[in-house]
């Protein structure tokens, strides 16, 4: 029972206590001339963003590294890669077939009974060399198609990893599945991470503990330091401040210390590692921009499919409700989206694009009044102790107030 409530909470995210006290500065330019380093699926997938030089480069660090056995990645890594690679390709694919459904064409005009005017013949003549001006850029451009139908999941990004890990390199948690699980599981309920922050993903939220654990048997095995290389920004990787990256979590640090007898562990991003690496400047700063980037398009397409889920929940709720004591919210996953709206609300780039618009002010307030109702009317449902006719009918209220505000907000994001 005294489990359940968490009572010795730190003493499981702090079990040496005289370990908070010893840590020690890096110097990262000697650190990692023999660290290992092991990639996370955010940084493989990096190069899909890349030109052809740019991905050459990528190849000379990797192998560089990779001589003195050096670089490693994690089974389930490979996996999330394969998963992801499926979107980047559809991508690229689409982003060509774009070009090509948007060239423009010129309509026909069939008029003979102007033939006999200089400008009609212009025109004639005009459009015929329009034609043969634009035809060679959409041969191109079907080439573009065919050369990624071709690739059957053998792009030049895979080919490059083909060459880089083997089975020497590639390494993977060696518990059992419900073992993994179980764990997995308590670390949440402990608030222990990585992975703490996943527990509310539908698909794949155990993939980051996964990969620690893996990270945790190398270093064991090896007794090695290591230093892991991922753009991902999370509060369960990287303690924060103004929602900017400080320094590897503290958690992480201590636990890898224990498991390894006393070895470190760091996080760099992407391009940290090349530029530790020597590679050269342009193309560090090509993977700074891709991954800032590619950040801010995955921000906004979070913020997108919460409020699409906000929106159908609340749709439901109204098109579905019936006088009676147990009406709220009860779509799937609701609650869970509202609150990680909210969250995704307060990031500054939000108060810089609705500048002197207080929309986010409501659509924060009515959010938090729905959620604040929404436990109301359900907690009396359980009880039965009153009615709840009020609080229904303010919640219906400012669920249609929320979707209309939601209407606006979304005018902003387009």
């Amino acid at each position: 029972m005294a489990d359940d409530k968490n009572y010795f909470l730190y003493r499981k995210q702090y079990p040496d206590f005289l370990s908070i006290l010893t840590g020690r500065n890096l110097n990262l330019a000697e650190f990692n001339k023999n660290a290992v380093f092991v990639f996370d699926t955010n940084s493989l997938l990096v190069p899909y963003n890349l030109g052809q030089e740019s991905l050459n480069e990528i190849k000379r660090i990797y192998q560089q590294v990779l001589k003195p056995e050096r670089i490693f990645v994690t089974a389930q890594t490979l996996r999330e890669f394969a998963k992801h690679r499926s979107s980047k390709i559809s991508e690229l694919f689409t982003e060509v077939d774009k070009a090509l459904s948007t060239i423009p064409t010129i309509k026909d005009l069939n008029y003979p009974i102007l033939s006999d005017l200089d400008a009609y013949k212009k025109l004639i003549t005009f459009k015929a060399d329009f034609v043969d001006f634009i035809k060679p850029y959409k041969d191109i451009l079907r080439d573009l198609q065919t050369s990624i139908n071709e690739w059957n999941w053998f792009d030049p990004v895979t080919q490059l990893y083909n060459e880089i890990f083997t089975k020497a390199n590639v390494i993977d948690a060696t518990d059992d599945e419900i073992t993994l699980a179980d764990e997995f599981e308590q670390r949440m309920k402990d608030g222990i991470p990585p992975g703490n922050k996943d527990e509310n993903k539908e698909v794949n939220a155990i993939g980051d503990f996964l990969i620690w654990k893996a990270v945790l048997e190398l270093g064991k095995l090896r007794q090695v330091n290591i230093v892991f290389v991922t753009n991902d920004e999370k509060n369960d990787w990287m303690l924060k401040g103004n929602k900017k990256s400080i320094s590897t979590r503290f958690e992480l640090v201590d636990e890898y210390c224990r498991f390894t007898g006393g070895k470190l562990f760091t996080c760099l991003s992407f391009a940290e590692f090349l530029k530790i690496q020597g590679a050269q400047a342009d193309v560090v700063t090509e993977v700074t921009t891709v991954v800032e980037f590619n950040s801010r398009n995955d921000f906004y397409a979070t913020i997108e499919n919460c409020l699409e889920i906000v929106k159908r929940g609340l749709n439901t709720y109204l098109v579905e409700y019936m006088e009676g004591d147990n009406n709220f919210i009860q779509e799937e996953s609701f609650e869970t989206n509202v609150k990680q709206l909210l969250l995704l609300l307060a990031n500054d780039t939000l108060n810089v694009l609705t500048s002197g618009n207080n929309i986010l002010i409501e659509l924060e307030r009515n959010l938090n009044a729905i959620l604040r109702l929404n436990y109301a009317i359900h907690y009396q449902s359980i009880r039965m102790k009153r009615n709840t006719y009020d609080e229904q009918s303010e919640l219906r209220k400012i669920s249609r107030q929320t979707l209309n505000t939601i209407g606006d907000f979304e005018f902003f994001l387009l």
